[in-house]
């Protein structure tokens, strides 16, 4: 599995987030998030394209968040990351697309099934390949951001698995392509009479 290079532009956006929601530190003393990455199809083939979901369950309020997607780049292509409304894009344009970060004002929850962000993805290969998200310790663009939370939350992840077959091979389908030919009838019939007219001609000439 490889890991994508993650933006750092989204810092300033993500001190302030910080800054606003510890201003209601005191009601939580730690918050916790659990994040699942669901594809909406299990199964693809090589070529196609399909969409995973980002989601949260929240124990407190979000104000931010800031993760890179981790995946296999040798089965996958990540084509395109939308973040979900109420949230508002933190990454500056030009930024490794694996990166995403998102805020809003008001904070949204205490919820379960909170959509952060939706990736569209092309198979490349036949494989099965796993899709995550990350967070880097230290790095002030990327990690959870809750209202009344002081610091940033911990984070469980429950990353998916997305089984890719091989396309089909060209002229297969199951017994869908053309078997040997049947005469029929009538050019039997043809073949069988111009075959008694030539013995009979030949029969003649002798």
């Amino acid at each position: 599995m490889s890991r994508n290079v993650y933006a750092r532009v989204g810092a300033p956006g993500f001190v302030a987030a910080i800054l606003v929601a510890a201003a209601g530190a005191g009601t939580a003393s730690a918050g916790m998030i659990t994040v699942d990455v669901t594809p909406l199809v299990s199964q693809v083939t090589a070529d196609q394209t399909f969409d995973v979901q980002i989601t949260a369950d929240l124990t407190e309020p979000l104000v931010a968040f800031g993760f890179h997607l981790v995946f296999n780049e040798s089965l996958l292509t990540l084509d395109g990351v939308a973040v979900a409304a109420p949230f508002k894009p933190l990454v500056a344009p030009g930024s490794p697309l694996a990166s995403v970060a998102g805020y809003t004002f008001p904070a949204v929850g205490p919820a379960d099934g909170v959509l952060l962000a939706t990736a569209t993805f092309t198979a490349k290969a036949a494989g099965a390949p796993t899709i995550g998200i990350g967070t880097t310790p230290g790095d002030p663009s990327e990690g959870f951001v809750q209202h009344g939370v002081s610091g940033l939350s911990d984070v469980t992840v429950a990353p998916v698995v997305v089984t890719v077959l091989a396309p089909p091979a060209p002229g297969g389908g199951g017994g869908g392509g053309a078997g040997p030919s049947v005469p029929e009838p009538v050019t039997l019939l043809l073949l069988f009479g111009g075959l008694l007219f030539g013995l009979r001609s030949r029969r003649v000439r002798i």
